[in-house]
């Protein structure tokens, strides 16, 4: 035999329900919200980071790099010109070599005389000179296209008589002899110029002079 409930019965049940289940959901939502505004402002941080004391570091190991290698000085002189160091007073026989910022750019013997010159280096950068034991200072070679102030050049005086010297622009000295044909004084003359490596450095020498002085240039 079927049982029928009575219809009021079951609408007090349905209100009875709804009314229970919006309670709780009224006291959660406010539960909720006291919590995150009454939370400071670290706990808005992502869930996965990690405390800062358990963080690892950047860098877990030092990084390595190469010794730098100890060399002793260098008991030779190394002088900077154009494009070229000239190396003096090193032991004859001797393999050097030139170093630039890159590395090896040259290598050669000393001479018997104790010299040795390398050509066609880079200009404008630090070169040193040495081998596994020795290395020099760093000098820094000229370009090609680096001039001095022409002041350099204007304040420098030939002797008027005899023997004297010109400094180059890497401070290179040459020697330079003049023979005038009257006083210094009564002068210009029209000059006669040899460009060796002999005659110019010996004012006690004749020959060219004596004719072109002797016709009346200066020589």
């Amino acid at each position: 035999m079927r049982r029928s409930w009575p219809t009021p019965l079951i609408v007090l049940a349905v209100v009875a329900a709804a009314c229970s289940g919006g309670d709780g959901g009224q006291q959660e939502t406010s539960s909720t919200s006291a919590t995150v505004t009454s939370a400071p402002d670290t706990a808005t941080a992502p869930a996965n980071t990690a405390p800062a004391s358990t963080l690892a570091p950047a860098t877990t190991s030092p990084a390595t790099t190469e010794p730098t290698p100890s060399f002793a000085a260098a008991t030779f002189e190394v002088t900077p010109g154009t494009e070229q160091v000239t190396i003096t007073d090193a032991e004859p026989g001797r393999p050097l070599s030139a170093f630039g910022p890159d590395g090896e750019l040259a290598r050669g013997k000393v001479d018997d005389a104790g010299a040795l010159l390398f050509r066609r280096l880079p200009g404008g950068v630090e070169i040193t000179v040495g081998d596994q034991k020795e290395r020099s200072e760093g000098v820094v070679t000229l370009a090609r296209d680096q001039h001095p102030d022409p002041a350099f050049y204007a304040e420098q005086r030939l002797p008027t008589e005899g023997l004297g010297y010109i400094t180059t622009r890497d401070g290179t000295t040459l020697s330079a002899s003049v023979w005038l044909p009257g006083p210094a004084d009564q002068g210009p003359y029209p000059t006669v110029v040899e460009y060796s490596g002999y005659t110019p450095s010996d004012p006690n020498s004749s020959g060219f002079n004596d004719i072109f002085t002797a016709l009346g240039y200066a020589y």
